[in-house]
């Protein structure tokens, strides 16, 4: 069934308010300017993945929810195209290679003292061990 893209924006900005948004901890130190003056940068990672552990049903729909929480991040969440990385049905080298790149952009907006927000979000199969990539498990 294909939605609007209203109503992807629509389920996606309602699904904003259930997931986790973690703070990378970039901030200057305690004193130093008020969190109010400072600038923020917000950077996104979002990942699809149709396929899961062998045996387990696949989702047709993990690219469409990634891409409608995408533009969400883009067009109400703050996050600059240049601060989005957005991957569909990665191995886990691609993902690993896209945590590092976030990794490194909140680093660089730490060396210049600018707090980094990241949220990431996962559509896909996942279990207590880690996220399903077709056969593979990548810990958390």
């Amino acid at each position: 069934m294909r939605h609007s893209r209203d109503t992807r924006l629509s389920f996606a900005a309602r699904a904003c308010a259930t997931i986790l948004v973690a703070g990378v901890s970039t901030s200057p130190a305690a004193g130093s300017w008020e969190a109010s003056e400072l600038p923020r940068h917000r950077l996104g990672l979002v990942v699809s993945s149709t396929q899961g552990l062998p045996g387990k049903a696949r989702l047709p729909g993990a690219a469409a929810d990634g891409d409608a929480f995408a533009d969400v991040l883009r067009e109400l969440g703050g996050v600059a195209s240049a601060g989005l990385l957005r991957l569909r049905d990665p191995d886990s080298t691609t993902l690993m290679a896209a945590l590092e790149r976030v990794r490194d952009m909140a680093r660089r907006d730490s060396a210049q003292r600018v707090p980094t927000e990241l949220v990431v979000y996962l559509a896909g199969h996942a279990a207590l061990d880690g996220i399903e990539l077709g056969p593979h498990v990548v810990s958390w």
